[in-house]
């Protein structure tokens, strides 16, 4: 086939109507093609000037709270339109960003001096600010975390991290992230809208947890029927509501850190307690104790003394531990897998699992 037909046909693709396993399927075809086509100097420029700039632009123009003013106003806009909108930001300025930022996929340009926002970019502007915040805890975290790695790692002589508290965030900032994001309350919201974000990126747990098992036996009134602890917002403990909406006050609990649960939007019937995993767990006997990307978070060590304080509310033969986590495969594991793992070492010292892992320390705390 002749190579502008080819380029036509990937350009004309419709991907609105794939569902999402497709979707991804072409998504991941579609990199693999740009990896093969890409000279080894234009890798090393898009990954060294490429994205930074490109992110900084994104950054800039949320600041200025541009994206919400624009999706308000309307899809296409000139740049002096724009610039009306914002009122402080100069034009120039807003038209080398916008040119940026058509040539790397986050605007289409449609005319001169015309642009329109696409998925992404509309995205940045809805109501709900988790897309802004995900870039967000780029910029108050992730980002300066990441750069500090390779020379933390000459100062470990190239060891594991496995210490929160002597991890190379804590080498950048004085302080382990957990403590940064509870002293620093803006680095505390990205970081937990990120959560609620890959949350909602990922399959609702409750698709691929059959839930009515839990209502196989027969449930003591007096005890909950699910405590989802860490569950930041409550994202997967409604999920759950919504698929068992007859449940009364007590048999949901959602437990986090009390500045979190002070963001939680829950329904009237879902309780939420105050809670540290470090400490005993109050709520005895639940028929369900469950946890996402609460592990993960943390080393082997420390989630030991986790497990240890929720294996000792169990009620043996009727409580379940529903833990929902990365497993690491042991080949081909995703881009996806593969930053939550190395940012995790960057951040808090922690990693992914295999099923390898997942199984031994399940085993060590007696589960």
């Amino acid at each position: 086939m002749p190579l502008d037909k080819i380029v036509g046909l990937l350009d004309g693709l419709d991907v609105t109507q794939l569902d999402d396993s497709a979707r991804f399927q072409l998504k991941e075809a579609a990199l693999r093609l740009a990896t093969r086509t890409e000279t080894p100097f234009e890798k090393a420029w898009s990954l060294a000037f490429e994205h930074p700039v490109t992110f900084a632009a994104i950054q800039a123009l949320i600041d200025a709270g541009l994206w919400v003013k624009w999706a308000i106003a309307g899809a296409r806009q000139t740049v002096a339109q724009l610039v009306a909108l914002d009122g402080k930001i100069a034009e120039n300025l807003l038209r080398r960003f916008l040119r940026l930022l058509s040539a790397s996929g986050i605007v289409n340009e449609v005319e001169k001096e015309t642009f329109e926002l696409n998925t992404f970019s509309t995205a940045l502007g809805a109501d709900s600010d988790i897309i802004r915040q995900v870039i967000q805890m780029g910029t108050d975290t992730s980002l300066d975390s990441a750069k500090n790695l390779p020379s933390f790692l000459t100062k470990t002589k190239y060891q594991e991290p496995l210490d929160n508290e002597l991890s190379n965030f804590a080498d950048l900032k004085g302080e382990g992230f957990f403590a940064y994001c509870k002293n620093n309350p803006g680095a505390g919201k990205s970081f937990i809208d990120l959560m609620q974000g890959l949350a909602s990126h990922k399959m609702a747990w409750t698709e691929v947890y059959d839930t009515t098992e839990l209502f196989s036996q027969p449930h003591d009134p007096n005890s909950p029927v699910l405590v989802d602890i860490g569950g930041a917002h409550g994202l997967d403990i409604s999920r759950f509501n919504k698929k068992h909406p007859d449940l009364p006050k007590g048999a949901l609990i959602l437990q986090d850190l009390p500045a979190v649960l002070e963001m939680a939007k829950l329904e009237p019937n879902i309780s939420a307690e105050a809670y540290d995993f470090f400490e005993p767990q109050p709520f005895k006997g639940s028929r369900a104790y469950f946890m996402h990307a609460v592990p993960h978070d943390w080393p082997d060590h420390d989630c030991l003394r986790i497990l240890a304080n929720q294996v000792a509310a169990m009620k043996p033969g009727y409580s379940k531990l529903l833990i929902y986590e990365v497993v690491l495969p042991a080949k081909g594991a995703s881009r996806m897998q593969t930053t939550l793992d190395v940012q995790l070492m960057s951040l808090v010292a922690a990693f992914e699992r295999t099923e390898e892992m997942w199984e031994t320390l399940l085993k060590q705390a007696g589960l």
